[in-house]
């Protein structure tokens, strides 16, 4: 199925799916903090580390996205977060 309103950029599902893990990583980080209480230090800082992986990919991201007119980049955000879900 063709999607022609997804951009043509070679490495943009690989940023998003990146951009993605990293989401879900910085998420159970911060369960793991809510959840125990333990090595508060070093999870604060592996997510704030993951928040900077974030901005980077983001500003990656933007000059492709930008390109897109608003309501791709809807279609384009739910399709990607149907795929994080497989």
């Amino acid at each position: 199925m063709k999607f022609p309103f997804l951009p043509r950029e070679e490495g943009f599902f690989d940023l998003f799916e990146e951009s993605a893990r990293n989401m879900v990583k910085a998420a159970q980080s911060l369960k793991q903090l809510v959840d125990t209480w333990q090595d508060v230090e070093q999870k604060v800082s592996e997510i704030t580390e993951l928040e900077h992986q974030g901005d980077t990919i983001t500003q990656l991201l933007t000059p492709i996205c930008t390109s897109a007119r608003p309501g791709d980049i809807l279609k384009m955000t739910k399709l990607q977060s149907e795929r994080v879900r497989q």
